[in-house]
């Protein structure tokens, strides 16, 4: 099961931005300064909470925002408090699962192998993505898959994937 989010808006003041949440799956951006501080969410399970998600990593652990297709968030999000509820945002939609239609393409999955070639060092499914300029969740479906393959070496660490280059 999906739904769609709304994007209501890009707020300097995150009080304006929790404002703009009316609904269930809204969205808005609190950006200051150029830098995307929060993405918040009114809680896409319907418990009418506000979740907040750190997007400045001068502040701490942060997620990737992916605005080229429609909102992507990496990583998931999921809640420890509240109702505990775990979402992918990829797209503009909310997932309770991994999309169906988030498959490795064989492009993507040459691309990956040749970058990763190129270093012999372990590399995040963000950095990657920065590189490749696609979003992490398309990393992640192609990397997994080469791993499968016996390609690439995957490893998780604090919810986010890593790979290297089997050699």
């Amino acid at each position: 099961m999906t739904s769609s989010v709304r994007l209501t808006g890009i707020f300097e003041k995150r009080d304006a931005a929790v404002d703009a949440l009316s609904k269930t799956g809204d969205v808005a951006i609190v950006s200051r300064a150029g830098h995307r501080r929060w993405l918040l969410i009114r809680c896409p399970d319907g418990c009418g909470e506000t979740v907040s998600v750190n997007l400045d990593e001068r502040a701490g652990p942060a997620w990737d925002l992916d605005e080229r297709k429609g909102l992507s968030l990496y990583p998931s999000v999921w809640r420890d408090n509240g109702c505990r509820s775990h979402f992918i945002l990829w797209r503009g939609d909310i997932w309770w699962h991994v999309p169906s239609g988030l498959r490795g393409t064989a492009k993507l999955k040459r691309l990956l192998l040749e970058l990763l070639e190129r270093t012999a060092d372990e590399m995040s499914e963000a950095q990657l993505a920065k590189h490749l300029s696609v979003d992490p969740w398309e990393i992640r479906a192609s990397g997994e898959a080469l791993a499968r393959e016996g390609r690439v070496r995957a490893r998780v660490a604090a919810g986010r994937y890593h790979f290297l280059r089997e050699r």
